[in-house]
Parts: structure tokens; sequence; C-alpha cells
């Protein structure tokens, strides 16, 4: 019988189709300790469909001179596997499967069975990129591990079809991270280390001018705009300003037609990753947009046509962004359908803090839109915020301080930001105790606050509010005595 001589360092536990990895310890006595564990438990060692391999079972092999390894069985190797990727390293995108798999359920978010693994197997490659699923309104979280830019954006832009927004890592072997790094100011690195038996995963975030620094992933959060650390969310927030006070000193004397609209509590989301050309009665050179609109406090006031007067690429469909004044809206009627729809003329698209940056792109779809499909209004006006809750959080205002110091208030503002985003996590996979907790948490943060300069914060409380039905004693919610 024919010998298997390789040195297979790598294995799955259970099946042959099995997204648990096993690595073989080069150390011999760590290596007698891995066997006895496992024959303890009465685990099994395969050649895995995901690592490339044939799909037989492996034995160990742990002598005295070779460094300990996985082998297949000598009545077996004549079926002749194909397995080209045997280290250390072979396994590595299970293992951050794994990682990322136990980081979102310890944040209360139940992942997709199964990642989407890109392979080159076939030709002797290994995983290229791995996609795993939270629940939505999470974003995917792609990871790049081999592989350069225009195999990255061929990626990207096919996962943006799905109508989900993406969030991208890239592994020490991509070559793509620099346009990450070029678009958004920063990209997130991942890399793998064996250490104690395993591949241990370290994250980190690379900027300019700054080594990476690399630290577990337990120290990152997942929100709907995307991975949240406190250096990427800086950066973010810088970007932001930077971008809508280029698009304020661009836009000139842009001329919109309609009744006059205020925007400063309306939000976007896009249903496109880019805008066309409009042929309407707008600016010659204008560019259009289907959008849903929102509310800051998140009613929904539903579709339109935005209409901005240059073009925008690489829009996150269903993420939230802030339109620039001045602003008109105006009605419309579609020929085919004789139902009206809103057009909104503005002067540009800025993006809300923690929000990725889009592009401001020469390359957009030519296919000229003069009319939307049928867009529909769904609700005629806000609901207000509760008194009770209102009144709850803030007190009356002649009990309140007249003005804060502006840096302050920026400070509180982008601390009620970061812990709304968490409530809206917490609503999106129905954890309310984590819910209940937030709210205090907000609330304590509004509850010396004067209302008027924060009434988007209260409306957020109040919609929360209702969400978690808090306890109500003689007609007012009971800030912080939820258990």
């Amino acid at each position: 019988m024919q010998e298997d001589t390789r040195r297979v360092q790598t294995a799955v536990l259970g099946g042959p189709g099995s997204y648990e990895p096993v690595l073989m310890p080069l150390d011999r006595a760590e290596a007698l300790r891995f066997r006895a564990h496992h024959d303890l438990v009465g685990d099994t060692f395969w050649c895995g469909t995901h690592l490339g391999g044939c799909g037989k079972q492996l034995m160990d092999r742990i002598g005295q001179v070779k460094v300990p390894h996985f082998a297949h069985h000598a009545d077996r190797v004549l079926h002749g596997c194909r397995r080209v990727n045997l280290g250390v390293d072979s396994a590595d995108h299970l293992y951050i499967h794994q990682e990322l798999s136990k980081w979102l359920k310890s944040q209360g978010m139940k992942p997709a069975d199964n990642p989407v693994i890109d392979d080159d197997f076939a030709s002797g490659g290994g995983c290229t990129a791995l996609i795993v699923a939270p629940p939505r309104p999470l974003p995917l979280l792609a990871v790049q591990l081999i592989g350069d830019d225009a195999s990255w954006r061929d990626r990207d832009r096919q996962l943006r079809t799905e109508d989900r927004a993406v969030q991208w890592i890239f592994g020490t072997r991509s070559r793509a991270s620099h346009v990450a790094l070029a678009r958004d100011g920063y990209a997130l690195r991942v890399r793998c280390e064996t250490h104690g038996g395993t591949r241990r995963i370290s994250v980190g975030a690379q900027i300019p001018g700054r080594p990476v620094e690399w630290e577990l992933i337990s120290g990152w959060r997942l929100t709907q705009s995307g991975i949240s650390t406190g250096d990427i969310d800086h950066l973010r927030t810088s970007r932001i300003d930077t971008v809508g006070a280029r698009q304020l000193a661009d836009r000139g004397e842009h001329k919109v037609v309609g009744f006059p609209l205020d925007v400063s509590d309306l939000l976007i989301a896009p249903k496109e990753t880019k805008t066309r050309p409009w042929l309407g009665d707008s600016e010659r050179g204008s560019q259009s947009l289907p959008v849903r609109v929102r509310t800051g406090a998140g009613a929904v006031i539903g579709d339109a046509l935005v209409v901005f007067p240059s073009a925008y690429a690489e829009l996150a469909i269903g993420q939230q962004y802030q339109i620039l004044g001045p602003a008109s809206v105006r009605a419309r009627v579609d020929p085919e359908q004789l139902t009206p729809y809103s057009i909104i003329d503005c002067s540009g698209l800025a993006l809300l803090p923690a929000i990725r940056t889009p592009l401001l792109a020469p390359e957009v779809d030519t296919r000229p839109r003069t009319s939307p499909k049928r867009l529909t209004n769904t609700n005629d006006q806000e609901e207000p915020v509760a008194t009770e809750a209102r009144d709850a959080v803030v007190g009356s205002d002649d009990q309140q301080t007249a003005h804060l110091d502006r840096r302050k208030e920026m400070r509180i503002r982008e601390s009620a930001a970061k812990v709304i985003q968490r409530l809206e996590q917490a609503r999106s996979v129905g954890n309310r105790s984590r819910g209940r907790e937030l709210l205090d948490r907000l609330g304590n943060m509004l509850k010396s606050l004067p209302s008027e300069k924060f009434r988007h914060e209260l409306r957020q409380y109040a919609e929360y509010s209702a969400w978690l039905s808090p306890p109500i004693k003689d007609g007012r919610i009971q800030i912080g005595r939820r258990r």
C-alpha cells in the first residue's frame, strides 16, 4: 500500500464539509496532549472540502523524528487527493470565520450558519475571500485574504448588488488595502498566528502615518454603519466634515425649483449605488437617485427622487445620508401611471457620523432617467415626541442650563449617537435586556440637558422607550429603574 508522505498540518473536525478547523501542534509533547484530548471526546479528523481537500478521513502521525502531522490512511491514498495547501496557515479562513461568528454572537447577533468561501482550490490556490452574513440590516463582513485591487473591486461590486452594505477586512496577503486606505482614510486588517496549539486571530486599523496596533476583535463592535472602534469613528467623522465642507464650497450658486424644503431633520437611504443622468427640468448635467426618506427620529416619510448637481458613486444602499440645502420639493405625475411622486432638488450629499464616505466618481451610470418607478408616500407626518418621555428625561425647560459649552455639547452628542447606534443594534436582534441598559444610559445623558438642543436625541429616546415598554408610575416613565 502507498504511504501518504505529505505533512498535512490542518484538518476539520467531524466530517468532510465541516467548518471547524483544527491544527496539529508542531511540538511532539503538545501533539501527544492534542491526541489524548481528541481521543477522549471521540473527535475524527477529515481532509475538509473547505480546505481544498478530498473529503476523506485523516489520522494523526506523531513520531520520534518527523514533525507531528495529519496523513491519509494508507489504503485510501490511491484515490488521489490533490490538496495543495497543507501548512499551518491553510485553514486560516476557517479560523477567521470561527472568530467572527463568536464575536457576533457575543453581541447578541446570530450570523448565517455557513460562510461564503471564495477559493482557487481547483488550480492549486487557497481561499481568496470569506463572507460572513450577520442579520439584516447589519452589513456583510467580507475578508479578502488573497488578491489584488482589481479582484477586490469586482467582488465588492458583486456584493453590493445584494442590497446590503459591506464592511471589508484585509488579510496580510491581500494587495488591496491601499485602495480602502485612499478611499476611507483607513483599512481594517486581520492576521493569524500560531499560539497554544491553535491559530490566534488579531485585528487592527491601518491608518496613514501610524503602525497597525494589533488587538483582539473583542474590542470592536459592529453597527449598521460598519465596524466601530474609537480611532475609526473619529476618522469617519473627520472625513465626513471634510467632504461636506468641500461639497458646500463646490456647489456654488446651484438653483433649485419648487417649494422650499427644510432638510435639517431629513435623512435619505439610497436604493441604488450610484446616480444617473437626469433629463428632467433641472440644470444641465444634473444627476438623480431614488431614495427612501425618513425623519431624524426614524419615521418613514416615503419614497422620492433626489436630484443633485453632480454625480455620486459607491453609495451604500440602505445607509442613511444627509442632503444639503438649499433644497426644494415638487410633485410630478408619471404619465404612464398617472400617479404623483416627489422630486427633491438639492445642492449635494453629505454623510452622517460613522457612515462610510462615498466616492465622487466621474464614471456614472449613463442610462438617463426621466421618471422613477411608482413612488409612494407612506406617512404624512412625523409623530411628535411623547411628552411623558421628554419630561421624564429632561424635566421642565426652566430647570435646564441655558447654554452648553460647544465642545462639551459635541462630546455629549457623539456619545449619545453611539448609544443610539447600539440601541438600534439591540433592537435589530431583539435583545431587550441590552436595550434597557442602553436606554438607561441615554436617559442619564439627556436628563440634565436643554431640550431645544437635543430634540433628535429625545425623539430617539421616545422611540426606543416605546419598543421596550418601560414601567410607568404616576403617568411618568421611570428612568434608571429597569431591571
